[in-house]
């Protein structure tokens, strides 16, 4: 894990990863559905081969915060979609 995550070769083989990724599933691995609960949305954005990032948007001042964002252009793009403003950046993973 360390390898991976804290140097250069690590880097690049994430990058490598999420260009591979991009090019095979140029729309995402899956079909996801936003969900609504209480004013809160919630939509999952689908990131490399298995894995989801996630907006979480208060529909009423349209702020989003984006949740483990591995993969910048899938988040950027559902901000675009959604015309939310990014308010914070959420990591659960070190």
């Amino acid at each position: 894990y360390n390898l991976y995550s804290r140097t250069q070769l690590g880097y690049l083989f994430h990058r490598r990863q999420m260009r591979r990724a991009r090019q095979k599933y140029p729309h995402g691995h899956s079909v996801a559905h936003p969900m609504v609960f209480s004013g809160v949305k919630v939509v999952p954005i689908p990131v490399l081969s298995d894995n989801y990032s996630y907006l979480v948007i208060d529909t009423d001042s349209s702020l989003a915060v984006a949740v483990d964002p591995s993969d910048p252009v899938a988040v950027q793009a559902s901000l675009e979609e959604e015309g939310v403003t990014l308010e914070a950046i959420l990591c659960t993973h070190k």
